[in-house]
């Protein structure tokens, strides 16, 4: 595998993401951003139905008309939870709906933002595979150069084995320190303890979205412009792809792990690094096998 053709490639599909990420942002703040904001809809349905029980106290009031009541609040309030469709949430609602975290904190509501959802959605979310799958290759690449060249430098070792099961250790201690300090982050924003913070920050990582923790970054506004947190969010992109690119290898190497339990769990067989391309044609690895599949690294 021409490993450098395999970095460009990544690096070009991460550029198109951010472009089309960037681009839906704009295009569903525009399809679906209201004339007023949430809560001065909500403000304005509440006191007309504040209005309205006023008179009705004056006379009897039937179940149906209690009923619409409860209903017109329910509504003034379900309101009041949304967020507005600015350009920062326009953007997060992107980048959440193309990773398939989908928090559904906002959604489009209008028939056309729902209708291109579809249309952006079939053609992003296999592009965002795509691309994290560029990015995992990247990164499954430097997790093995990196467990050798820990190997060679700390343990003297020149023969490698139990690489799959090396690499799985490595990219869980990445994965275990993207939430300890992620968690921290969604304690100080969101107010809630670092526990809270860490569940949260999991349930992001893994895309199981459940909702019920998001990074509410709206009481921000107040500290700082639109425009830089939106800028804030533009650069934390590529972080989050990163990131669930370590996640990715690191569920890659435990199937891995799982499907060569003979190999690496009971150790009946000797494990070596795959081949990896190398930007320096002075250092190079050579792989020979047996009948036994045991194979060894020799380096030159």
């Amino acid at each position: 595998m021409d490993f450098r053709k395999t970095k460009i490639t990544c690096y070009k599909r991460v550029v198109v993401l951010v472009l089309y990420m960037l681009l839906g942002a704009v295009i569903f703040l525009q399809l679906e951003k209201t004339d007023e904001p949430n809560q001065v809809v909500a403000k304005r349905i509440l006191e007309s139905a504040k209005g309205e029980l006023a008179l009705q106290l004056k006379v009897n009031i039937t179940d149906q008309e209690f009923l619409n009541l409860v209903k017109t609040i329910d509504q003034a309030l379900e309101i009041q939870k949304r967020n507005d469709w600015t350009y920062m949430n326009a953007l997060s609602f992107v980048l959440v709906s193309l990773t398939t975290i989908g928090y559904g904190d906002i959604v489009p509501r209008t028939l056309a933002g729902q209708s291109v959802f579809i249309i952006y959605a079939v053609i992003g979310i296999p592009w965002t595979v795509l691309t994290l799958k560029s990015t995992g290759e990247v990164t499954c690449f430097y997790i093995r150069k990196l467990v050798i060249f820990t190997e060679k430098v700390m343990c003297r070792r020149l023969t490698h084995d139990h690489i799959i099961a090396k690499c799985f250790m490595a990219s869980f201690l990445f994965f275990l320190l993207y939430l300890v300090l992620t968690a921290f982050a969604f304690q100080h924003i969101n107010n809630i303890s670092y526990f809270e913070g860490f569940y949260a920050t999991f349930v992001t990582a893994s895309t199981i979205g459940f909702g019920d923790y998001t990074m509410d970054l709206n009481h921000l506004f107040d500290k700082y412009s639109s425009f830089t947190l939106a800028l804030l969010l533009v650069s934390q992109i590529p972080v989050i792809l990163f990131n669930l690119t370590t996640v990715s290898c690191f569920f890659d190497f435990a199937v891995e792990m799982l499907e060569k339990p003979r190999n690496v769990v009971n150790g009946s067989g000797v494990e070596s690094a795959e081949t990896m391309g190398d930007d320096s044609n002075d250092n190079r690895n050579n792989i020979s096998t047996n009948d036994n599949n045991t194979s060894n690294i020799v380096n030159k």
